[in-house]
């Protein structure tokens, strides 16, 4: 009985271990790199860094009062301005006037209708001057975007039987050229950094350039060389906890980034009654009115507390994610001797200054073709969990039934033993005694 309790004991306390460890569902990353002959190129999005031309801007008065301008005409309410969360961290870095000027612009900039911002922005001809993928004219893609005004993006997949360009080749020599203008004389006084910004993201996402992107400065040539890797997680129970944004169980979130911002404006909503306006929402919920004081202090002291002691917003990462690891370099561009074999000017200083603070040029390449992956997989199959049970308990009871075999064949052993002994001992007893009685009995004869 004691050994089937300590076996029993021995064997519950391991199936107790492993079905702890089970059930914390650990993984094992798988890491390969696969070489391949052909790369999906990845779309390019272009915006310059001042989202208006400063000549719509010269031509009226900001003071909300004056029809003189394209910009009044088009029906603008200087009483309310939807003001995002990216633009209010940038004025908070200014001193008050650059603050108030910032805001001027802001009250008009925001209320125009999206076929304004899209006029009074910078047109494609305006930002392109040359694009060659492959040695092919590119195609571009107009979006609108709040920060950035007119942006224009290479790869934008838009259609399920779209062609995508794909790059055969790794090398400075091959992959996507562009030649870019920047038109730094039409930037607005509130525009404090001159270039370009360029997002390189999946050609089935939307870009994101407010939170990502790679600053590209004038009279450089900027190559961005890629090499791409892909992360496969695995959905709950395991550790990560991934979903597939914009899938069948999160439609209206598009990815990890819109997530929290739907999160936060769940506490937005919960704390000021209101939700910060241009600010990603699945939610029909009454916007803040950024010029009312009280709502726009709710937001501002919401925000805050947020940044200090974090969220319980749950938005874990996506189950594929693709990452292109971009590596950046950067030269002096065009050189002098170029600059004058192409253009034989006069005033050949002057028209070369120019040129390097008004045009940029980007190479984005593939280093290398392969790609390297990492693939999330199951420690353990549902049927482990069985084996392990039968396992545990074969070996357990297996001991325990040897050693109770042993148990029992020990003393019966030395019973046996005994008792062989004594008839041992009796039969030699009795031959003895046969012997003196023969003895005995012919010594009398004598």
């Amino acid at each position: 009985m004691i050994v089937l309790t300590v076996a029993f004991l021995g064997c519950s306390y391991q199936i107790y271990l492993f079905t702890k460890f089970y059930f914390e569902y650990p993984v094992f990353v798988n890491l390969q790199i696969k070489e391949r002959n052909k790369v999906r190129f990845p779309a390019v999005t272009i915006c310059n860094l001042n989202r208006m031309k400063s000549k719509y801007e010269k031509h009226h008065s900001f003071d909300g009062n004056q029809i003189e301008s394209p910009l009044d005409i088009t029906g603008v309410n200087s009483d309310q301005m939807p003001l995002p969360l990216s633009e209010k961290s940038d004025i908070n870095f200014r001193n008050k006037n650059e603050s108030q000027e910032h805001l001027k612009f802001l009250r008009k900039y925001y209320n125009l209708n999206s076929e304004s911002r899209q006029k009074f922005g910078y047109q494609l001809e305006e930002v392109v001057k040359s694009c060659l993928f492959n040695f092919k004219p590119c195609e571009f893609k107009k979006n609108l975007n709040m920060r950035y005004g007119n942006c224009f993006t290479f790869n934008q997949l838009n259609g399920i039987f779209q062609e995508v360009p794909m790059a055969s080749f790794a090398g400075p020599n091959n992959g996507l050229e562009m030649i870019l203008i920047i038109d730094p004389d039409q930037y607005l006084a509130i525009s404090h950094t001159v270039g370009m910004r360029i997002v390189i993201h999946d050609p089935s996402d939307e870009p994101n350039p407010e939170d990502k992107g790679i600053a590209i400065a004038p009279g450089y040539e900027t190559y961005i060389s890629l090499k791409e890797t892909l992360m496969q997680r695995l959905p709950a129970p395991y550790k990560d906890k991934c979903v597939f944004y914009g899938g069948d169980e999160n439609p209206l979130v598009e990815s990890q980034a819109h997530c929290m911002q739907v999160c936060i404006q769940e506490y937005n909503f919960a704390r000021c009654g209101c939700v910060e306006p241009f600010f990603g929402t699945t939610l029909e919920n009454k916007k803040c009115d950024t010029t009312n004081s009280i709502e726009n202090d709710c937001l501002d002291s919401l925000m805050k507390d947020l940044a200090i002691n974090g969220s319980t917003c749950k938005c874990p990462p996506p189950c594929l994610s693709k990452y292109y690891n971009e590596r950046i370099t950067r030269v002096l561009w065009p050189s002098k001797a170029y600059f004058l074999e192409m253009n034989r000017t006069e005033n050949f200083e002057f028209a070369w200054d120019f040129y390097r603070k008004s045009h940029a040029r980007v190479r984005i390449i593939f280093s290398k073709l392969e790609r390297t992956e990492y693939e999330q997989n199951a420690r353990f199959q549902e049927s482990e969990i069985f084996s392990c049970l039968g396992g545990e308990l074969a070996l357990w009871l297996g001991i325990s039934f040897f050693v109770l075999c042993e148990l029992i064949e020990v003393p019966l052993f030395l019973v046996s033993h005994f008792i062989c002994y004594l008839k041992e001992s009796i039969n030699l007893f009795n031959t003895k005694y046969a012997l003196s009685s023969v003895v005995f009995q012919r010594n009398i004869w004598r």
